[in-house]
């Protein structure tokens, strides 16, 4: 028993020899076959402490500074190895200020207040998707940067104390009561406004103060449409009197410049025209001093009778119009019209001065020259009815012949005779006869141009054979 004690006694204290070996042998590192890796680099071994919590100086700062507590002159350079901060494009202005009183900002979403901004505790807050912003958002539509709620103190002449909006030129815009606001511009943001950013539902509301709300207008919506549309159509005729006195402006400086330098000698004087003949040949106004009798004259020499037609349109209110034996461009007669508001005679004086405006535009009321209707329709008559400068040939309108039928009806040469079923029908018959010839000649020519094609075809085949006959 003792021998298999002392045998028991003895493996057990060298099982605890050979636990303390290999407790102190320490650990070694596996041998690498192969090269060695050039980027490879020893790794540093770090004891851990257990249970020991980390120092002060070892724990880092983890509060978040926002834009707009940053200045972009006053961003200090990052060290190596540091992350570098985002640049940030906006400079409070001159005029800026913390706010008096209170402002927040209401977020809406689906028409719940999901989140509440305080405006009140600097100058300007920024609304962008960076972590930074003082409104951070996640759409993917909103910039980094996105748009400026920044507060007006100073009052200037440009500007009044309050809220504006300031987009950054983001790429989705600001929009402002659904109207996109124009970038890199400052826009009035009164207290109960909203506005949205890119393509979020998430809409903002600006609260504050009464004193800064909108007054309401005692306009009706109508009247404020009407009101602005004509502001844009005065601001409009502004703008085109502007560009008018600018192209007369350069007009007269290139006058200028073509007449050159006189180097002091007098301009050619004009020859004065002798006015005994014809004293209306040359002026430049029509100004007569009897404009009624002018045009009875007119008419009398053409041999027409003269007839106003004078209408009232309301009292003291009349519509004077005059017929003038006179074609336009399209065969019509021209109407000289005149409206005035107070006697009968002077709208009827009225509506001869413009007839006598119009003749005189056309060049028949001051010609030098005057022939009466008598000897001018035996001239036409003459002439077949035709003006000197009027070429049939040239005409592919049918617009000569109207107007020689006319005058043939005017001088009796012609009886206008009214359209009845049997005329009409004889009037269709022609006009089919007609088609049908002009369908034969375009099928004689359809012919002719194949028969011409299959000619050329022979011809050239023809020609192929005997070049492959010389080469041969």
């Amino acid at each position: 028993m003792d021998s298999k004690s002392e045998v028991g006694s003895t493996a057990v204290a060298t099982s605890n020899t050979n636990s303390e070996e290999k407790e102190k042998t320490p650990f070694k590192m596996p041998i690498m076959i192969g090269k060695k890796s050039v980027l490879a680099k020893p790794l540093k071994q770090t004891s851990v402490k257990p249970n020991t919590a980390p120092s002060k100086e070892e724990v880092p700062n983890r509060e978040v500074t926002t834009v707009s507590e940053i200045s972009t002159n006053t961003l200090a350079p990052s060290k190596a190895g540091e992350e570098k901060p985002l640049a940030f494009p906006y400079e409070e202005p001159e005029w800026g200020g913390l706010p008096p009183e209170s402002y927040s900002l209401e977020v809406l979403k689906e028409g719940v207040i999901v989140e509440k901004v305080d405006l009140s505790g600097k100058p300007f807050h920024v609304v962008g998707r960076s972590d930074t912003c003082d409104v951070p958002m996640q759409h993917l539509s909103v910039s980094r940067f996105h748009c400026i709620i920044q507060y007006c103190a100073n009052e200037i002449p440009e500007m009044e104390k309050g809220m504006y909006l300031y987009d950054m030129g983001s790429t989705h815009g600001t929009f402002l009561h659904g109207h996109k606001v124009i970038p890199r511009k400052y826009q009035p943001l009164r207290v109960g406004h909203m506005f949205k950013v890119g393509g979020s539902k998430r809409m903002f509301i600006l609260n504050g103060p009464r004193d800064d709300e909108e007054p309401e207008s005692q306009l009706s919506i109508t009247e404020l449409k009407l009101l602005k549309m004509q502001k844009l159509e005065e601001k409009k005729k502004e703008e085109e009197l502007a560009k008018t006195k600018e192209e007369m402006r350069l007009a007269e400086e290139k006058k200028q410049l073509e007449e050159g330098i006189s180097w002091g000698m007098p301009e050619e004087a004009e020859e004065a025209t002798d006015l005994a003949e014809n004293p209306y040949a040359v002026n430049e106004e029509l100004d007569l001093e009897d404009p009624k009798k002018t045009l009875r004259g007119w008419f009398e020499r053409e041999g027409y009778e003269l007839e106003y037609d004078v209408n009232e349109k309301a009292p003291g209110h009349y519509i004077c119009r005059v017929t003038l034996p006179v074609d336009n461009n399209e065969g019509r007669q021209l109407v000289a019209e005149a409206s005035h508001k107070g006697k009968k005679k002077e709208a009827v004086l009225q509506c001869a001065l413009e007839a006598c405006k119009i003749l005189d535009n056309l060049g028949l009321l001051r010609q030098a020259k005057h022939e009466s209707r008598a000897k001018r329709e035996k001239y036409r008559e003459e002439e077949d009815f035709y003006s000197s400068d009027e070429d049939s040939f040239l005409d592919r309108t049918g617009e000569l012949e109207m107007k020689r039928r006319k005058r043939m009806l005017e001088a009796g040469k012609l009886e206008e005779r009214a359209e009845t079923f049997e005329s009409l029908t004889e009037k269709h018959s022609e006009v089919l006869a007609e088609i049908d010839s002009i369908g034969k000649q375009l099928e004689a020519a359809a012919a002719h141009e194949r028969e011409r094609k299959k000619l050329e075809e022979e011809n050239v085949r023809s020609r192929e054979i005997r070049r492959k006959g010389r080469n041969i």
